[in-house]
């Protein structure tokens, strides 16, 4: 009987011990002012789930509007809990060193609020973590203890076994980032993007085998990108874009076969592309723009089957157009202007039926504009200006029946403008043919383009009269027929042309008066 009568009172002082800690929940609830509930249980308001024995497990207001600072969360008041999701509000003030409180904690996202200061050292206490976001905040300082800045800058005491999402990005976090990341093994997610970082990018990076995510981008990192980043053989995005980073592209990121994605712009990266870059057989989008790379683009880059977008604009690459890049029939964007290629252009470019913007202005590329270009129906944007181009203007580019934009000035074309140019009059918006040696009269059929803006052929070998049918170009806020052999009275058409806003037509044999229509109030030039 006293066996029993002990028993007894032992589960009756558990029972009134659990009630009173889920007593001390509930107003711990209430006094963060982020509810306000008629119902008793606690258990059953918004974004709340209890477990079995009625603690509180999860805490979820993601995007719920709520306001003030952390300071009225009584962390130590939820012994049991697992999950806390405030991500997306209007918090303000700092992370409580308090939170460090919450053992139990698997799940903690806080990102997208308005949180300031630093990242309390005792969230390296919260060891069961496997989500941590504190991203797009205003958050300053260095990264804490949980990547190896505590005072001894020893990692050992804080373990963080379990972490796979770790997002610290868009804030304004600096220093450097520390070799002791890579004890981080269980990573899948890692974004220390949009900060102050500065630094190198630890080689020990290449530690995180289980990383697919990697944010690096928009912060002030410096030297080359490690080579051991060749084995995170797992990795499908990694962004290293808008940094100071130099040196050459490591050989090995031809290691990395699931790679979608490789964004390392803006930087000063230099030497040549590697040829193992053509091992990336599942890379979709490829930018290396803005960077100081040479030589020359590697045939192996046409084994990038799936590739939609190639941007290797503004760099120091040499030599011809690889004709390989023909194979790249998924290929939506290619980009690569502002380099020093040369050579003539790839009748196989013809093949990218996909394509829909082509720019290769500013090279020095020669020969005549292939026929087969004729073939890439979806293009709208093709732009090839500034280049050593000759050889007359084919009649198939009339088929690109997509195309809002062709400009080919100031390279050494000839030839007659042709008609077949009249097809492109549901589309086309921008036709600069100014500079080159075009001869031959003004089209009538050029005229059917409705929907153009800007009709820019000065600095030609042009003759002939103005097609009166030019007042038909009803959109057009740009005509510059300047500088060539166009003579007769100017049509009094033109007064059709009512958004008309520059007319140049200086230094041709036009004669006559200007009209004195109120559309011409512009001030022509002869």
């Amino acid at each position: 009987m006293v066996i029993n009568m002990c028993a007894f009172v032992l589960i009756f002082f558990n029972v009134v011990t659990m009630s009173s800690f889920i007593q001390l929940e509930r107003e711990a609830l209430l006094n963060t002012g982020w509810w306000k509930n008629n119902i008793s249980d606690h258990c059953k308001w918004d974004g709340i789930h209890c477990n079995s024995d009625g603690f509180i497990s999860g805490i979820n207001l993601i995007h719920h509007g709520i306001k003030g600072d952390l300071s009225k969360f009584n962390f130590s008041s939820f012994a049991k809990l697992q999950s806390l999701n405030l991500g997306s509000n209007h918090l303000t003030g700092t992370i409580p060193p308090q939170i460090g409180a919450l053992s139990t904690l698997t799940f903690l996202n806080l990102g997208s609020n308005h949180l300031t200061g630093g990242i309390p050292s005792e969230i390296g206490n919260l060891k069961n973590l496997t989500v941590l976001h504190l991203d797009r905040n205003n958050l300053m300082g260095p990264i804490p203890s949980i990547l190896g800045h505590d005072i001894k800058g020893d990692l050992s005491k804080f373990n963080f076994s379990r972490l796979q999402s770790l997002n610290l990005g868009a804030n304004h976090l600096s220093g450097t980032i520390s070799p002791q990341i890579g004890a981080l093994s269980t990573l899948t997610f890692l974004n220390l993007g949009t900060n102050n970082l500065t630094g190198a990018i630890p080689p020990e990076i290449g530690n995180l085998r289980n990383l697919t995510v990697l944010y690096l981008d928009k912060n002030n990192l410096m030297g080359p990108i490690p080579p051991t980043l060749g084995q995170l053989t797992n990795l499908e995005i990694p962004t290293l874009y808008s940094n100071q980073l130099t040196g050459m592209l490591p050989q090995q990121l031809g290691n990395l076969k699931n790679l979608y994605l490789f964004y390392a712009y803006d930087n000063g990266l230099n030497g040549s592309i590697p040829s193992t870059l053509g091992q990336l057989t599942n890379l979709e989008l490829l930018f290396l723009y803005s960077n100081q790379l040479t030589g020359a683009i590697p045939p192996e880059i046409g084994n990038l089957r799936n590739l939609t977008v190639l941007s290797l604009y503004n760099n120091n690459l040499t030599g011809p157009i690889p004709s390989t890049l023909g194979q790249l029939t998924n290929l939506e964007e290619l980009f690569l202007y502002s380099n020093q290629l040369t050579g003539m252009l790839p009748q196989q470019l013809g093949n990218l039926k996909n394509l829909k913007y082509f720019d290769a202005y500013d090279n020095s590329f020669n020969g005549s504009i292939p026929s087969t270009f004729g073939l890439l129906t979806n293009l709208e944007d093709l732009r090839l200006y500034s280049n050593q181009l000759t050889g007359m203007l084919p009649q198939e580019l009339g088929n690109l029946r997509n195309l809002n934009a062709f400009d080919v000035n100031s390279n050494s074309l000839n030839g007659p403008i042709p008609s077949s140019f009249g097809h492109l009059a549901n589309c086309l918006t921008r036709l600069d043919l100014s500079n080159n040696n075009i001869n031959g009269t003004i089209p009538q059929e050029l005229t059917q383009l409705t929907r153009l803006l800007y009709l820019d052929l000065s600095l030609n070998l042009l003759s002939g009269k103005i097609p009166f049918t030019i007042g038909g170009l009803f959109n057009l806020e740009i005509l510059d027929l300047s500088n060539n052999q166009v003579g007769g009275l100017i049509p009094t058409e033109l007064r059709n042309c009512s958004r008309l806003q520059t007319l140049a037509l200086n230094n041709n044999f036009i004669n006559g008066t200007i009209p004195h229509d109120r559309a011409f109030r512009i001030t022509p030039t002869f």
